[in-house]
């Protein structure tokens, strides 16, 4: 995902650090006096090890929650679904994306990906066939 397939307002971009973040401060005495912006630390940091990766998060409300206790966003122009990323041990094949995706299949991008050969990094699977 880049910066321009999401309206800056709804981006958060992670933080990485090298120690260790306390979950709670030493003033406070439950989680429940635990503020958005100490969430929101917590929610936007990640070890130091992946900032190759560069991540940017989304977040949304749950609101409506329907009658499991699930909530959704309809993709729109608001949000839209521009790739799937399957795992390198997912047994997901291309059909079962393409029948889960439905309607919104043929504008989607899908691809496999592996661990890189050189580097600790995951890369897509530029060898399709290795892929059903």
């Amino acid at each position: 995902m880049t910066a321009t397939e999401v309206p800056d307002v709804k981006l958060e971009h992670i933080r990485y650090s090298s120690k260790r973040m306390r979950v709670l401060a030493d003033d406070m005495k439950s989680a429940d006096q635990m503020t958005e912006d100490h969430m929101k630390n917590i929610l936007t940091t990640k070890y130091s090890h992946w900032r190759y990766e560069q991540e940017v998060r989304v977040y949304s409300g749950l609101d409506p929650i329907d009658d499991n206790g699930f909530s959704f966003s309809d993709f729109g122009s608001k949000l839209e679904l521009k790739r799937v990323i399957v795992g390198a041990r997912s047994l997901i094949t291309r059909a079962m994306i393409a029948e889960a995706l439905g309607g919104l299949s043929a504008g989607v991008k899908t691809y496999k990906a592996r661990a890189s050969f050189k580097s600790f990094r995951i890369v897509r699977n530029k060898d399709e066939t290795l892929w059903a």
